[in-house]
């Protein structure tokens, strides 16, 4: 093991900001500190927690609502993504006219087989426990209890720049190793965006079709693709790597709203070692 000594960075941000139209004057945010534990070791793990979606399911808001709940009970532990795929998420007339399927969630779905297995569920971690991979929104929480107890092997740094005149985004992220890693390494970068406003199956309301959900966390771009690329090859690597990447915000995305989020997972096993998200804007 090697010894967790670090500097913590101070990061400049430079944003170069036009006014824009929201659709929602704020994006709906959580608690961001370090909760979940009265003796929260530092630096914390931070754990991927996917949820596997779509607009005409109408048990998967409960699972939506189940990411808020973790939210609230570990905070910053948890990073969240919604993956909109299959059936589910296709367009559906004049309901449901968006289609929030993306290149890289359709590539998760291929692999992981998140739509065919019947949705809501999810990942935790992408890792495999006793109640499989492909987890019921029931067993998330019994799944982060476990990788909660283990301590975080890596911490990342995120750090973006935008500008708003060409909607590019520069996104530098420093992966600080806190461990000696047998296995290779990737590194992959999403593009998230929050509080989406639209349509929504819900069982549980009447009538049944809500015109103006609020979509949280959705994946809006596989910046590096689904996943990801070469960060480090074991046993021989620097314990501080620096990953750059520059994307467009398509122009139907609100950068207000928007996230990145950044993780190390297991080239082979595709196994998520830390992860890590900041919002595009400053003032988030």
């Amino acid at each position: 093991m090697k010894k967790a000594f670090f500097i913590l960075f101070a990061f400049t941000l430079t944003v170069l900001i036009l006014p824009s139209c929201d659709r929602v004057e704020q994006p709906l945010k959580e608690k961001t500190d370090q909760c979940g534990s009265n003796e929260a070791v530092v630096p914390i793990r931070k754990i991927l927690l996917e949820d596997y979606t779509g607009h005409t399911c109408g048990n998967c808001p409960r699972a939506a609502e189940k990411v808020l709940e973790l939210k609230t009970t570990y905070c910053a532990h948890i990073v969240p993504i919604a993956v909109h795929v299959g059936f589910f998420a296709y367009p559906g007339g004049s309901d449901y006219p968006d289609d929030y399927r993306t290149e890289g969630g359709n590539a998760l779905d291929a692999f992981y087989g998140n739509g065919n297995a019947g949705l809501p569920n999810g990942l935790v971690n992408r890792k495999t426990f006793d109640a499989g991979q492909v987890l019921p929104f029931s067993a998330w929480a019994a799944s982060i209890g476990l990788l909660l107890e283990q301590p975080a092997r890596a911490i990342l740094h995120i750090e973006n720049k935008y500008n708003a005149l060409t909607r590019e985004v520069e996104t530098v992220v420093t992966s600080k190793m806190l461990d000696d890693f047998s296995e290779n390494l990737n590194i992959t970068v999403y593009f998230v965006e929050d509080s989406i406003v639209g349509a929504q199956l819900d069982y549980a309301q009447n009538p049944t079709l809500i015109d103006n959900y609020v979509h949280r966390h959705m994946l809006r771009k596989a910046v590096n693709g689904a996943f990801g690329t070469a960060l480090a090859t074991a046993p021989e690597y620097a314990s501080e790597l620096v990953s750059k990447f520059t994307f467009k915000i398509d122009q139907q995305w609100n950068e207000n709203h928007g996230q990145i989020v950044a993780f190390i997972s297991n080239t082979e096993t595709k196994e998520v070692i830390q992860a890590e998200s900041k919002y595009i804007l400053e003032e988030h």
